[in-house]
């Protein structure tokens, strides 16, 4: 193994950066030392010590300690998939040799990036694992604000404990356009719990919450409306207060679960459901029954090609109430419908003439 390998394989251990993205940066290195005017000698002695330094730069820590409230994460997803694949259409449509003309295939038979201006020409890695965790943050001397923080790699299976107070280390980031914090994971990341004997979470959504994510609070008869004004925002996120009307539960061949909701804005229809969909991801553990009231919804939505609008839910807050096992709760086996309750007769009462 050459000191370069070394310094690549310790490199990875401690970033969030792939092996090709480490060496996609050894490459830029060399190129702009082979610029600088420096021989093949040269770079090779340089090159291991050049790499370390750009990344002790970058890990040095830029990693803040900070304090927030987790409201819900996505599924995981793989950033590489989609420009692989249009990587291989290429190859399909002009074969490697006019692929690698066109700039899609390096002379080492790696897959490049051929979209963006920032990555054109880089190495695709074999995979880009990501997750969002969408949040309230206190990253600015005691200022919450919204702010999404992306994890990578092995950090996509972070324990994530929600709705309630977590310290954590991130690198702060720019404001989006929407006006949320970015925040980005480093390798070494985990979430602890605050100590805190008082924290109310629907307190704290009604007070804080609602104040930063005045656009975002929506009734579900504004769903429609609400995503077609946030398509274009891949990282969009709404909350409802809702209740939960049912749930069916799928096996292992779907992602999802699958609920139905219904708040005070969708009118009563004896004619049709008038309720809204929610797929339900398999980590988000459904521990609340059927008739939940008043959950705390964080949701993105989505449209189908029949133009129908459903909800992929981040996170779901339940009143710890509903949490509690009962020994007579309502369910298909002691509900009784309104027309087949016994009603008493009226007595007629007596006229008096």
């Amino acid at each position: 193994m050459t000191k370069l390998d070394k310094i690549v394989k310790e490199i990875v251990s401690k970033s969030t950066d792939t092996k090709e993205q480490v060496k996609a940066h050894a490459k830029r290195i060399t190129k702009e030392y082979e610029a600088r005017g420096f021989d093949k000698g040269d770079i090779e002695r340089l090159m291991p010590q050049a790499l370390q330094a750009y990344y002790k730069k970058q890990l040095k820590s830029t990693a803040n300690a900070f304090e927030g409230i987790i409201l819900g994460k996505s599924n995981v997803w793989d950033m590489a998939k989609k420009p692989r694949a249009a990587v291989k259409t290429k190859i399909e449509e002009l074969g490697l040799k006019g692929a690698m003309e066109a700039g899609f295939v390096n002379s080492e038979g790696e897959y490049l990036y051929n979209d963006f201006d920032w990555r054109k020409g880089k190495p695709i890695p074999e995979s880009d694992l990501q997750r969002s965790v969408y949040m309230v943050a206190d990253t600015d001397d005691g200022t919450f604000e919204l702010a999404l923080l992306r994890l990578r790699g092995s950090n996509c299976e972070l324990v994530t404990p929600h709705f309630i107070p977590v310290s954590f280390r991130a690198v702060k980031g720019k404001k989006d356009a929407k006006g949320r914090r970015l925040l980005y994971d480093i390798k070494v990341s985990e979430f602890e719990k605050v100590a805190t004997s008082d924290f109310n979470f629907m307190e704290f959504f009604e007070d804080t919450v609602m104040s930063l994510a005045k656009k975002s609070v929506i009734q579900l008869a504004d769903v429609e409306q609400w995503h077609d004004a946030n398509a274009d925002d891949f990282n969009r996120f709404c909350f409802s207060k809702v209740n939960c009307v049912r749930i069916n539960f799928t096996d292992d061949s779907i992602a999802s679960n699958v609920m139905e909701i219904d708040d005070i804005s969708l009118e009563l229809n004896m004619d049709e459901s008038n309720t809204v969909t929610v797929w339900m991801p398999k980590h988000i553990n459904v521990d609340f029954p059927e008739n939940s009231m008043e959950m705390i919804l964080v949701s993105q939505s989505s449209q189908n090609s029949e133009g129908s609008v459903s909800l992929n839910a981040l996170g779901v807050w339940v009143h710890p109430a509903f949490r509690i096992k009962v020994e007579n709760k309502i369910n298909g086996e002691n509900d009784v419908s309104p027309q087949e309750v016994d009603v008493p007769e009226e007595e007629t009462p007596e006229v008096k003439w």
